[in-house]
């Protein structure tokens, strides 16, 4: 069995077109409003990240050229005379992957007299910063236009959560109910305001583009709290065999996650990647010695003050087939009888293999067959299989091999001599190890 790597990943694929809010644009411009004066801005949402969330705009109706927009910020500007009119645009947002805004967005425009009175807005777009833990019922700010007559604010479109109001009275912008940045990092209001003369759509138009800052309110999340790894005892050191990763759902700092390893039972040579989550080992395993971990990894996330959360991993080292059988001794000398019977047991052998399973299963067999003498492959006792003469052969040197059944084998082949010591050359196909036994009749 190869080791066993595991990813738990967020990885983000194109599946959010952008959407716009707001939608709908009321604007009243004069006449006489200069070429290359900014009217609107608008705004998309892409709910992916990356590439994949980066939104840019196009106008999709604009036979006059009248208008013109920048395709990176979405502000809407002047580019022509304007004519008494009123038109109407259509423009669709295209997210960094090709996805284009299932609805578009759709721009009124009235173009009224230079000398029509009307309500006067002290600026085309206003900017206020608020944290998303501020209470309902605060202030956040003011939108003010000066008019003839009294005048009366409202936010027509923009606010799809409603997570502000407006007092019709004095423009004061106030939340109401309790924000989430993790949802909207900024929000784009569109306020009118209105006279007791106006009829339909008020007048005049503003903008508020109220950007919500985060706080570290989001513990980091792993898609689960304990999961089970395995790992060959003779794997690299340095060299990756796990990730693991968790998601914050906060922003910037307050979302960005660092791995360490906490705990180890007992102590494993393992180094935890900070910035990735990877594993990787600084010294090789030793499943003879320690074949189970159980290791306690943090994900913490750089906000003050710091949330984390913790993955138990259980690290399982699988056996390889890196020990040879060994006997308890190199030579033996027996004694037998010429007229023993057969079948008769001279003798057992036994090699010890330190791996398990297959990779330490041991078989015997004689390197060179004789045909006087047999070996039981599973339990290693020598045997008189034919009749002895001790007028034609007095003595016999038997070499007993013991060999594992491990996949990956490794076989050592060698000549004993007597009560001289086996020099083993490395070789293929089994793991293996001898004795020489001399059997004489005196």
């Amino acid at each position: 069995m190869t080791d066993a790597r595991f990813q738990m990943e967020h990885q983000d694929v194109n599946d959010n077109p952008p959407i716009f809010y707001p939608k709908y644009y009321n604007v009243s411009v004069r006449q006489n409003t200069g070429i290359g004066s900014p009217l609107i801005l608008l705004s998309a949402n892409d709910a992916d990240s990356g590439l994949f969330g980066k939104v840019s705009y196009r106008l999709v109706t604009n036979r006059s050229n009248t208008f013109w927009l920048d395709s990176k910020s979405g502000r809407l500007y002047v580019q022509e005379l304007l004519l008494r009119k009123n038109y109407e645009l259509r423009i669709e947002a295209v997210d960094g992957g090709g996805l284009v805004s299932e609805d578009q967005a759709v721009v009124h425009i009235s173009v009224i007299s230079a000398t029509t009175p009307s309500p006067v807005f002290t600026s085309t777009l206003y900017k206020f910063d608020v944290t998303e833990e501020i209470l309902p019922g605060i202030e956040i700010g003011q939108v003010k236009a000066h008019g003839p007559l009294p005048i009366s604010y409202s936010i027509y479109s923009g606010d799809p959560d409603h997570f502000f109001t407006i007092d019709s009275n004095t423009g004061q912008i106030s939340v109401d109910r309790y924000l989430d940045a993790d949802k909207w990092d900024e929000v784009l209001l569109n306020v009118q305001p209105m006279q007791a003369w106006m009829e339909g759509d008020g007048i005049n138009h503003t903008q508020v583009l109220i950007k919500i800052i985060d706080t570290n309110d989001n513990d980091p999340t792993f898609e689960i709290d304990k999961i089970e790894s395995y790992i060959e005892e003779d794997h690299p050191i340095h060299q990756a065999f796990f990730v693991v990763q968790a998601y914050d759902k906060d922003r910037g700092k307050n979302g960005q996650v660092l791995y360490s390893l906490i705990q180890s039972d007992p102590p494993c040579p393992i180094a935890v990647h900070s910035m990735s989550g990877e594993l990787s080992l600084l010294s090789l395993l030793d499943f003879e010695v320690i074949n189970k971990y159980m290791l306690v990894i943090q994900a913490r996330d750089q906000g003050i003050p710091a949330r984390y959360a913790n993955i138990t991993v259980i690290l399982n080292v699988l056996d390889v087939n890196d020990n040879k059988p060994e006997f308890a001794q190199e030579m033996y000398f027996v004694e037998v009888a010429e007229d023993v019977p057969l079948m008769t047991d001279l003798l057992t052998v036994q090699a010890k293999d330190l791996d398990i399973n297959e990779n330490g299963r041991v078989s015997y067999s004689f390197q060179k067959n004789i045909s006087q003498f047999g070996i039981h492959p599973i339990f290693g006792n020598i045997f008189v299989k034919s009749t002895l003469d001790r007028e034609t052969v007095a003595k016999y040197n038997l070499t007993v091999i013991a060999t594992d059944h491990g996949k990956l084998m490794y076989q050592s082949k060698g000549i004993y001599y007597q009560r001289e010591k086996l020099i083993n050359c490395p070789f293929y196909h089994a793991n293996l190890n001898k004795f020489t036994m001399l059997t004489e009749n005196v």
